[in-house]
């Protein structure tokens, strides 16, 4: 809601059709509220048997094997073989300012990123072509997205796709946010 201070009161009605109301109760709502402070997990999705390592071998218009909540962008490793994996939920930047992003991911890995938290306007923002090892951010210059200016208290939509054919496998998305040199994983 708009920042302003509101009234609240509850009605209740029995089965006889009587009803009551409580007296108001004022809400204020300050301009400066951070509105993405209730969120806390994304969620991780794996399909079984997908027979290649091409993103678009995920059968994503199907139900998925498993379906799990991460409380940071980095999925666990070693899961198993012949897999396909889609991370996706809400970022919301910390502060307002240009944002680069990372995907580390074996075998193959795309990550995609909404302008608002409606997932119909993600844009392939990086991907990771071939295997890279945990956390290993460089190694493919296509693994790091050009910078992204982000609004604070602002909620963005966020997936990442991905495939592992055989032997390990790991996924994680990091980021280095404004006045910060460093690559963290997204929390």
């Amino acid at each position: 809601v708009a920042a302003g201070t509101y009234a609240f009161t509850a009605r209740a009605t029995d089965n006889s059709g009587n009803s009551s109301s409580s007296n108001p109760a004022a809400v204020t709502i300050s301009q400066n509220q951070n509105l993405c402070s209730s969120l806390g997990y994304i969620v991780s999705e794996i399909w079984l048997d997908v027979p290649d390592e091409r993103i678009s071998s995920i059968p994503l218009n199907t139900l998925p094997a498993f379906t799990s909540q991460l409380t940071s962008f980095e999925a666990p490793s070693n899961v198993t073989s012949d897999y396909g994996q889609r991370v996706r939920g809400y970022i919301c930047a910390p502060v307002t300012g240009s944002y680069t992003f990372y995907i580390a991911a074996d075998n193959v890995g795309e990550l995609w990123l909404g302008t608002n938290e409606d997932p119909a306007s993600k844009r392939r923002i990086a991907h990771s072509p071939d295997w890279v090892g945990q956390r290993e951010w460089t190694r493919y210059a296509e693994q790091k997205s050009v910078s992204i200016n982000l609004q604070a208290n602002t909620r963005y939509y966020i997936e990442a796709l991905h495939v592992e054919g055989g032997g390990g496998d790991n996924l994680a998305v990091g980021w280095i946010t404004p006045g910060s040199s460093n690559i963290t994983v997204i929390p």
